[in-house]
């Protein structure tokens, strides 16, 4: 390990690059092979999908969309890691090993909480169309503004959501 003044890092200058790089290819292909099984999921649910309601309709087809950015951002962030590794000089791998690590962490992070999210839109929706029967395409917040309704509010509907979690 020596120190390296242009970047004020100490950097590991003896290690087997082929290995590192090589580490990154299985995660790849466990995720294509993720990624493929959904996509025929999402296939499959278009042929089929003329009797689902609306509010399963919403979740799954944020589960796809947001699952293909996903994919396809972190196949990006993870080719570049195994090229960088055969490509960069030595000792600045590990850098980008680290920004490929803040990415992937950030867009689980946004996949998880807009799936949440659209979950419990999905629910208060559905929950405030059936107890004052109101269709769904009613907006949730004109709906719960309204003063006259002593039903459930959407923060009870929230509420309920994380405790079921």
């Amino acid at each position: 390990m020596t120190w390296n003044p242009r970047i004020h890092l100490c950097l590991i200058l003896e290690y087997e690059t082929w290995a590192l790089g090589a580490a990154y290819i299985a995660p790849i292909f466990m995720e294509s092979i993720i990624f493929l099984a959904t996509l025929l999921h999402a296939l499959l649910y278009i042929k089929t999908s003329g009797n689902v309601n609306r509010s399963t309709r919403e979740i799954l087809q944020r589960l796809y969309i947001d699952g293909t950015q996903y994919y396809l951002l972190l196949l990006a962030f993870r080719l570049g890691t195994v090229l960088v590794y055969y490509l960069a000089p030595p000792g600045l791998q590990l850098m980008f090993n680290q920004f490929e690590y803040f990415v992937s962490s950030t867009l689980t992070s946004r996949y998880f909480l807009s799936f949440r999210r659209q979950i419990i839109n999905s629910q208060t929706m559905r929950l405030i169309g059936g107890v004052s029967g109101l269709s769904e395409s009613v907006s949730v917040s004109a709906h719960i503004s309204s003063p006259a309704r002593p039903e459930t509010t959407r923060d009870e509907v929230v509420m309920g959501t994380m405790q079921s979690a």
